[in-house]
């Protein structure tokens, strides 16, 4: 059951995002050699049991979307992806951008200095590392308190691992190439090349999810309860701006249905301005256009 479900959990998530699914290789395999080098001898066995089901899983579902993985990999050509445009600035995770509520506006100065919000065509939703203090002293609590159990320090070297490949080919701070990071070793490689570095900040956000739920499981009093409400208030985003909300135009060539008679039935459509910069393609669904 295990192995048909883990094989359900790829076959999503490649269907939705194949970088991502190998994000989630990547990270789950440093888990795995992490997860063996602190093991003792009593976990041996579940470690392997564990491991050898997840690679059937991922066999399985490799098989069934096969055919989109040969085009991806064979027909598609698809350009390598620029991971020097796609770093993240330390200084993110504890100085927010413009997309969030409390401060997002007030250090404009240097998060405008972020990577992504000066580079085309990233912009600022790729600036994805901000976690606040609340949250990162929440974490930090939870390591000083359970740093002798194995799970915390998995958890806390697979988190400080994806931050590193998070931080992509150089280190970046203030708009500043520091140095070289080590993504560069891998940036040119095939499949890795068209990796965005920033975005294995989810996994980072995943490990101090689990640690501080298991902080506050076997915390007493009101304070660490507090310290967590305020750390998840520091992230909420600023759903007043553009960037969470808008109204979309509404032309009445489309509303009236005035495109079926200018635009003839299977004809094939390009709506300007394209993507993320216009209402382009709620117009091309709403008129039933592919």
């Amino acid at each position: 059951r295990f192995v048909a479900a883990i094989a359900a959990v790829f076959i999503g998530q490649f269907l939705l995002s194949t970088e991502l699914t190998i994000d989630v290789v990547i990270v789950g395999a440093v888990a795995f050699v992490t997860a063996h080098l602190l093991r003792d001898r009593s976990d041996r066995h579940r470690l392997r049991r564990l491991f050898a089901e997840v690679l059937a899983g991922g066999l399985v579902a490799a098989v069934v979307v096969s055919p989109y993985i040969w085009w991806a990999l064979v027909k598609a050509h698809l350009p390598p992806t620029n991971a020097d445009s796609y770093p993240l600035d330390p200084l993110n995770l504890v100085i927010p951008t413009e997309i969030t509520l409390l401060g997002g506006h007030a250090f404009t100065s240097i998060s405008s200095h972020f990577p992504q919000s000066y580079r085309f065509p990233a912009g600022i939703t790729e600036d994805v590392g901000y976690i606040g203090v609340a949250l990162l002293a929440a974490f930090g609590a939870f390591v000083c308190t359970r740093w002798r159990a194995r799970s915390t320090k998995l958890l806390a070297v697979v988190g400080m691992i994806a931050f590193v490949l998070a931080l992509g080919s150089h280190l970046t701070i203030y708009g500043h190439h520091i140095g070289p990071a080590p993504w560069r070793l891998v940036s040119s490689l095939p499949v890795f090349k068209n990796l965005l570095p920033a975005r294995f900040m989810l996994f980072v956000d995943l490990v101090l999810a689990v640690g501080i739920a298991l902080w506050l499981s076997t915390s007493r009093g009101r304070l660490p309860w507090m310290i967590a409400v305020i750390g998840v208030l520091m992230t909420f985003p600023a759903i007043q701006d553009s960037w969470w909300n808008s109204t979309p135009s509404q032309p009445r060539f489309i509303t009236a249905g005035i495109v079926h008679r200018v635009i003839p039935a299977g004809s094939t459509v390009l709506t300007l301005p394209y993507g993320v910069y216009g209402d382009g393609q709620l117009w091309q669904a709403e008129a039933g256009f592919t």
